[in-house]
């Protein structure tokens, strides 16, 4: 793990602005680390945690997780982001970046060299390589000067040429180390992630009774920071009389409003063939729908019963005294 925390650092001092610098040492120091420690350890406000863990994410120099989270058992749980180094990755990134930036540099020194043009070692004219193309002699296919007539040779002391040499060699001075770190990795075994025991609330417990084994990683012991107590803040409540009435009533008023309107019509109640007439069992018919069946018992008054049979006698007599005229 030495010299993984050692390339980690290489790499973060030969290519980043400090605090990228100090977020790759925290993560190098801790296995994860959350958004809003980080913002504590560098100072900083999290939107900018954010953004800087951003762009070396984007690098795939580090990776990123969230995890729902509560502090306490009763509040919600939250997502909480967490921030750590896949070693694998990193190495394989760092050794494809050295190399892809090797070659660019190899790629510009070959075009500058192929350009660098020609000179006059008597009067010390140049000409470029477009130049010379007309000053070949065609019985020796050489150049010569037109002025005096000397032989043109490379101007190997061209200022892009110059310029091109010097970049490379303090390049490769500069990336020497993180070069032999890179080497010394292909004999070791990577650490693997894992995402057990990560939040988990045994370790958030005993950070909380003090016990100092919870926070086991450097970066942790570093970090300190205020922890909460557990006090539950009781929750006060008024009830006043009046508003307590006021809302009984209007709470039966809106409950008496859905009776009537999920009253079953009354054609639906009375039975048309048995008499029978249907009370509903529950007190919501659109829920409960089962009905009982009662028999309806009629009261008639004599009285009504003679003059029912006078009417139709007289109907019928009527209707008799037509049908023979």
């Amino acid at each position: 793990m030495e010299i993984l925390r050692n390339l980690v650092a290489r790499v973060g001092r030969a290519f980043y602005e400090p605090k990228y610098m100090a977020v790759l040492d925290a993560l190098s120091k801790s296995e994860t680390v959350k958004d809003d420690e980080l913002a504590m350890y560098l100072k900083l406000p999290i939107r900018e945690v954010h953004k800087v863990c951003g762009k070396l994410k984007e690098d795939r120099l580090i990776k990123v997780m969230t995890k729902k989270e509560s502090r306490r058992p009763e509040q919600r749980a939250v997502d909480k982001t967490y921030y750590y180094i896949d070693y694998k990755q990193f190495v394989d990134v760092v050794k494809w970046k050295m190399y892809k930036m090797r070659e660019l540099v190899r790629t510009k020194m070959r075009s500058e060299l192929d350009n660098k043009g020609y000179v006059c070692p008597m009067c010390g004219k140049t000409y470029s390589a477009l130049e010379v193309q007309s000053l070949m002699d065609m019985t020796t296919f050489l150049f010569h000067c037109e002025i005096c007539s000397s032989e043109l040779k490379e101007n190997d002391n061209a200022d892009n040429v110059k310029s091109s040499e010097e970049f490379h060699s303090k390049l490769m001075e500069q990336s020497k180390p993180i070069i032999e770190l890179l080497k010394l990795t292909d004999d070791l075994v990577m650490p693997a992630f894992s995402l057990e025991g990560l939040g988990d609330d045994s370790k958030d417990a005993n950070a909380k009774n003090g016990d100092s084994g919870a926070r086991s990683s450097a970066f942790d012991r570093e970090l300190s920071y205020a922890q909460d107590t557990g006090m539950a803040a009781g929750e006060v409540r008024i009830i006043f009389e009046d508003d307590k009435k006021d809302s009984s009533r209007a709470r039966e008023l809106e409950l008496e409003k859905k009776r009537q309107q999920n009253a079953l019509p009354a054609w639906y109640l009375k039975s048309t063939i048995t008499g029978m007439i249907a009370k509903p069992q529950a007190v919501n018919p659109a829920i409960d729908t089962s009905l009982e069946f009662t028999e309806q018992t009629e009261q008639y008054d004599p009285e009504e019963i003679l003059e029912r049979e006078d009417y139709y006698a007289e109907y019928y007599a009527h209707l008799q005294k037509l049908m023979i005229s």
